[in-house]
């Protein structure tokens, strides 16, 4: 039976908590454009950029943007989600997670993170999770964004782990 060498993990809801981020950030540059972002919507809509969740949510209230208005919000969302930033630490780790990181570490095993997110390196920082990962993939190295397999077949590619 082959062993384990690598494992790559995704970070939003599997290493930390940083939804609520993402949900504030949204419904705050949203709302006075009269859209409301609701939970659901945050949940549904992780992982996927920036700008494909302000398209969505703006036309599942009905409304058509202008690609232009879409970068604007898109860029303000994550100015927001930054500043909300500021706030992590390493109480934003899922519960287990980081003693899990060390067993990992531990047996040698390698690890990457595969995260759509461009802030995933300073949310690994600001956490204090950095040590763990060899890679973090940058999603604008990339050709597709998620749902694609794209990002994790890179990470299997950097780790140097067969299929």
């Amino acid at each position: 039976m082959k062993m384990i060498e690598a494992v790559i993990f995704d970070m939003d809801g599997v290493l930390t908590d940083t939804m609520p981020l993402y949900y504030e950030a949204t419904r705050d540059t949203l709302l006075p454009f009269g859209i409301e972002y609701t939970w659901e919507q945050n949940d549904r809509l992780k992982g996927i950029s920036r700008r494909e969740t302000i398209r969505t949510v703006w036309e599942e209230a009905g409304r058509k943007i202008e690609e232009d208005l879409e970068i604007r919000l898109a860029e303000e969302r994550n100015r927001r989600y930054l500043h909300l930033m500021d706030s992590l630490t390493p109480d934003h780790i899922l519960p287990g997670m980081e003693s899990f990181l060390k067993e990992l570490k531990e047996n040698g095993i390698r690890m990457a993170v595969a995260s759509s997110s461009r802030n995933a390196p300073e949310v690994l920082k600001k956490t204090g999770l950095s040590w763990a990962f060899e890679y973090t993939i940058d999603p604008l190295s990339l050709n597709r964004g998620k749902p694609d397999p794209e990002i994790f077949l890179k990470a299997r590619e950097l780790l140097g782990v067969e299929e």
